[in-house]
């Protein structure tokens, strides 16, 4: 009895133990198919799974470490990878994913050494081993392409465009001001979970792409709204363009990554709703190989694809229909812009001459990057391509770059670190305007001059805006108490472009920063200011940016974060005059209104004798905004809120007001956008009650002491003061 007993025990735990060894290999091979479709979170779940049992599995980790890659978490994914190559008969790609790794971090020399090691280990035939060679000569040319000068400051557009897989292929609208079009694979799109061949698939299926817009209003971006079933289908929808006067869309309909699609046509009314909708017809053929078309002044296509007699790789080719709808045979771009490697997403400006596009090549600084040339008639050849440098580009893959209709702002494509998850779309704010874009050229595009042909610009547009402005600043504070105070002399400081952390500035900050470390219960602001040279509409933001540059100098060297103010101000309070008298640019002007500058908050509670020495100002070039302004901010002062947001305030609000300003939430972590400055409240309630007839519908009243933002129960505390401020409180 007992025999059988122990029997049917044993045969009982092998069952379970057969059993339990089966549910781990459903486990790995259910997360293999996850990974092998792209769901990287599915199969990194299953992978963790299986190496809580099986704690030794190589193959486990380096698949955990694939999966983290993906995921952007590098951290996991770099400890994970570094743990298997380190390991004897572990997968040698380990080191190729260990460079790629460091590549995309920005971290160059680190990432060329792990592709060498993966070079000495690995066999010449594998393919591998040449795209290690090539991102070894794209890490070269990054490090020097990170000190280029920047032409733009950078921005993810956030949570309400970008989600966790692809946002791609921005397109602005041509007829519709701060509206974008875009394609998006995303939970609910049409046609719901599908594999490859479009079938329905609930298991391992993924969405496909769908086309949505959204419309910037007041500075924010609205939620986003799908196109109608018409357009977005069980497919990959994607759009492609529009026509001149916005009243047709060309998109893209098929299988991707199969490209078994066509580009269709519709006629688009103000609705969206889709009417009569058709193929497009033309030499541009998908299903062969044809990427990322361009259509210019309704009649030109610039496109890449890979044909003989090409330069290797994906080229750039143009063709233009004729009278009778006939379409001209491609003309390749040439050897100025096309190389052995690929090159696509062509834009091309209204003038018809700058073209911008991505390429891979050796002259990336990882995967694709944005280039910029330019037509020059006389020549009748292509500049030399220009890389855009950080931040627009980046050591990711940076794609479908296109250029607002007043040349002051971008929207791109990239999976760099840091994004969302996938391709992200990103906002890029020119410092100076793109002028290709400003004016039409006659003949319209640079594949119609012949010999002996002159170009005619015809501007389009030009940027007329004046800053209207009044006022103001800080005001600087004294103690003039008996007591013994450490003496201090300090300056404000002064930047050339974008560049703050100079040998001369790291004196000046150097001081605050000991005087921050010495006394902790010190505040700072810290105002960024600047010239005329920026775009109008972007130097609030800039030189906030600039004076960030400097406050993050003071944390970095001991200085707590709560106790440092941010502000920008843009160019409204110059010290001098950005011109001379017969119109010329001033250059002693300039220099003087590119400048950071620091005012102490608190010093009665600090013992110390601050002087800040201001520079002097010859009284032919000198301004007088910025002294009316410092009287301005003593005592009690109100300003209205029109918008609180992480990034640029991209509204023509901050040009059109006066008193335009930018400060730092250091508790919410976001930006306060404010204009206006006025001494009572019934004035500041005058401009918000404005401002909200105009659409501005948050707008609402701040007040300051003495440049000194408060809340309604702060500013109870100073009522008795300022008698004014009961109004305020009032009304909220």
């Amino acid at each position: 009895m007992l025999l059988r007993f122990l029997i049917i025990s044993c045969i009982g735990i092998i069952s379970w133990q057969e059993a339990f060894t089966q549910s781990i290999a459903v486990l790995k091979d259910e997360a293999d198919l996850f990974f092998s479709v792209g769901r990287y979170n599915d199969a990194l779940n299953n992978y963790l799974k299986v190496q809580k049992e099986k704690p030794n599995k190589l193959d486990i980790k380096y698949k955990l470490g694939l999966c983290y890659m993906e995921l952007g978490n590098i951290q996991n994914a770099e400890q994970y990878l570094l743990f298997v190559a380190n390991q004897k008969g572990s997968d040698i790609e380990s080191w190729f994913y260990l460079g790629r790794l460091n590549h995309l971090k920005g971290q160059f020399q680190k990432a060329i050494t792990y592709y060498k090691r993966y070079i000495k280990l690995a066999d010449v035939e594998i393919r591998k081993r040449k795209e290690a060679k090539h991102y070894i000569r794209q890490c070269a040319a990054a490090r020097e392409i990170k000190y280029y000068d920047e032409q733009a400051i950078v921005e993810n557009l956030g949570v309400v465009i970008n989600g966790p897989y692809d946002d791609y292929a921005p397109i602005m609208s041509p007829g519709r001001e701060n509206t974008i079009y875009f394609s998006s694979i995303r939970q609910g799109n049409a046609g719901g979970l599908r594999d490859q061949e479009g079938l329905e698939d609930d298991y391992l299926g993924t969405y496909n792409s769908d086309i949505y817009s959204s419309q910037l209003v007041n500075g924010e971006w609205t939620s986003i709204r799908p196109f109608d079933n018409l357009i977005n289908s069980s497919r990959h929808d994607e759009i492609v363009g529009f026509s001149d006067d916005a009243t047709v869309l060309y998109y893209y309909k098929g299988y991707h990554p199969i490209r078994d699609g066509a580009i269709f046509t519709d006629t688009i009314r103000a609705s969206e709703e889709v009417v009569f909708p058709n193929e497009f017809k033309s030499p541009v053929k998908l299903k062969r190989g044809d990427q990322t078309p361009f259509f210019f002044n309704d009649s030109i296509i610039i496109f890449s694809a890979k044909r003989e007699k090409g330069y290797g790789g994906l080229d750039l080719y143009v063709i233009q229909k004729l009278n009778g709808g006939f379409w001209t045979r491609p003309q390749n771009l040439g050897p100025e812009i096309n190389t052995p490697y690929d090159e696509k997403c062509p834009f091309l400006t209204k003038n018809g001459r700058t073209l911008f596009f991505s390429s891979n090549s050796n002259k990336s600084m990882g995967g694709f990057d944005i280039f910029k040339t330019t037509f020059v008639d006389q020549a009748q050849e292509w500049s030399e391509p220009q890389n855009l440098g950080m931040p627009v580009n980046s050591p990711g893959d940076d794609l479908s770059f296109s250029v607002s209709q007043d040349g002051l702002k971008t929207y791109f494509t990239s999976n760099r670190m840091g994004g969302l998850g996938g391709f992200d779309i990103y906002a890029g704010y020119f410092k100076t305007v793109q002028s290709g874009q400003l004016s039409l050229s006659n003949p319209v595009s640079f594949h119609l001059v012949k010999d002996g042909m002159s170009t005619v610009a015809t501007p389009i547009h030009s940027n007329t805006n004046s800053t209207s402005s009044h006022s103001t600043s800080s005001s600087s504070s004294s103690d003039p108490s008996d007591m013994a105070k450490e003496k201090v002399k300090l300056k404000h400081i002064f930047y050339e472009g974008d560049n703050v952390i100079t040998p001369a500035n790291i004196n000046e900050l150097n001081k605050i920063a000991e005087l921050a470390v010495k006394y902790p219960q010190m505040k700072v602001e810290v105002s960024g200011h600047t010239d005329d040279t920026d775009p109008e509409k972007f130097r609030l933001y800039f030189s906030y940016l600039r004076a960030e540059k400097a406050a993050k100098f003071l944390q970095q060297n001991g200085m707590l974060e709560e106790n440092i103010v941010i502000k920008g101000y843009g160019s409204v309070y110059p010290l001098a005059k950005n011109k001379s008298l017969d119109g010329s640019p001033s250059k002693m002007g300039k220099k003087l209104n590119k400048r950071i500058e620091f005012r102490f908050l608190n010093l009665e509670s600090v013992p110390v004798d601050l002087v800040i020495e201001k520079p002097d100002v010859n009284d032919r070039i000198k301004e007088y905004k910025r002294s009316f302004y410092e009287s301005s901010l003593k005592g009690l002062s109100y300003k209205v809120q029109v918008a609180a947001m992480k990034n640029m305030y991209d509204s023509n609000i901050i040009v059109k007001y006066n008193d335009p300003m930018v400060e730092k939430d250091p508790k919410k972590n976001i930006l306060r956008y404010t204009v206006g400055l006025f001494r009572t409240y019934s004035s500041a309630q005058r401009l918000r009650d404005e401002l909200r007839k105009a659409g501005v519908t948050r707008a609402y009243i701040v007040p300051f002491i003495d440049g000194v933002r408060m809340d309604v129960t702060q500013a109870e505390v100073h009522a008795e003061k300022y008698y004014d401020l009961r109004n305020y409180i009032i009304g909220n």
